[in-house]
């Protein structure tokens, strides 16, 4: 458990799994069409771990679009401006 650090190192994971994809020669050469992977921003509660959960989800998808050859097009949406704006309306409207 000593060998476990307490903070997350992506670039030693990431240049992990690249070696791993270069020995196995996984690569996205196809002229298929893209795959696109993206699912909407939770729009009701707080974030929490099921939030990262679905993220890694979607990571998982778009690795193993590339590892089968296949391009997809992964874009994690990270906007959560729209939180800050419902938190305002909700105060203003229980004012009322």
């Amino acid at each position: 458990m000593s060998d476990f650090s307490k903070k997350y190192n992506a670039e030693a994971v990431e240049n992990e799994i690249t070696a791993l994809r270069k020995e196995e020669d996984f690569s996205p050469d196809s002229k298929d069409s893209k795959t696109f992977i993206s699912l909407p921003l939770p729009t009701s509660t707080n974030l929490h771990l099921g939030h990262a959960e679905n993220v890694v989800l979607q990571d998982i998808l778009a690795r193993y679009y590339h590892m089968i050859d296949k391009k997809a097009e992964f874009r994690p949406s990270r906007y959560y401006g729209s939180f800050l704006a419902n938190e305002h309306i909700q105060r203003q409207l229980k004012k009322i």
